[in-house]
């Protein structure tokens, strides 16, 4: 489940390209980031997120 939500967050995000750049080398964590609607992809948002999917 884990990495669905996380594969799914970059669906979420206005630029997918810096996403996975800023997790993959600036190793930043995923919800310090925010989807399109200015939300921060916490577990739980990204879970209610994938769910409604």
């Amino acid at each position: 489940m884990d990495c669905a939500m996380r594969s799914f967050a970059t669906t979420m995000v206005s630029d997918s390209g810096y996403f996975c750049k800023a997790i993959l080398i600036d190793n930043l964590r995923i919800n310090t980031l925010a989807d399109t609607s200015n939300h921060r992809l916490t577990d739980k948002h990204l879970c209610e997120a994938l769910g409604t999917y």
